[in-house]
């Protein structure tokens, strides 16, 4: 594989970028039709890596990609993309909702309060979950938790997708 390929990856990871931060916008929203959106972009981001995949195939790579070329151009691409979202993230919880964690600790505590008195064998106490919660929701991990799950998603597109795009032979 080639730099050009590299090049159309990471030239293509930015507007998968976009497609993961409007994911995590649709996501964060109260209105719950633009938050039910979210599963729409589910669908959307994988069949928008398979098609710049099969994009940088023909275009770039004569029309030939074997397994493991698909695979780390699916690799790059949401290698790439997940930088982009993270650093929209990072952005949008230090300086844009400054109160954007405290809010979600608030209502997972909320969360966990109610279903530990449903769950009678719930062996936490509040200082334990708020200690927990304390250090998951810090900046850096909210960024490195959501980057590294951006990161698995593509691994996973990587291994269904790369069966997709793969040609060995040379069809002109």
């Amino acid at each position: 594989m080639n730099t050009e390929c590299f090049r159309h990856a990471m030239y293509f990871g930015l507007v998968l970028g976009a497609l993961f931060i409007i994911h995590f916008m649709f996501s964060i929203s109260d209105i719950w039709v633009i938050s039910s959106l979210q599963f729409l972009m589910k669908l959307v981001i994988p069949v928008v890596a398979v098609y710049f995949c099969i994009d940088c195939r023909k275009r770039i790579n004569d029309n030939l990609f074997t397994y493991s070329q698909a695979f780390r151009y699916f690799l790059q691409l949401f290698v790439a993309a997940s930088l982009i979202c993270s650093a929209f993230i990072f952005m949008y919880v230090k300086w844009i909702n400054v109160d954007f964690l405290l809010e979600l600790k608030e209502k997972t505590f909320d969360s966990m309060e109610k279903l530990s008195s449903i769950l009678g064998s719930f062996n936490i106490t509040e200082s334990e979950m708020e200690e927990a919660l304390n250090n998951a929701y810090t900046t850096n991990s909210f960024v490195s938790s959501n980057f590294l799950s951006n990161i698995v998603v593509g691994i996973i597109v990587a291994i269904v997708g790369s069966f997709i795009v793969r040609n060995n032979k040379n069809q002109s």
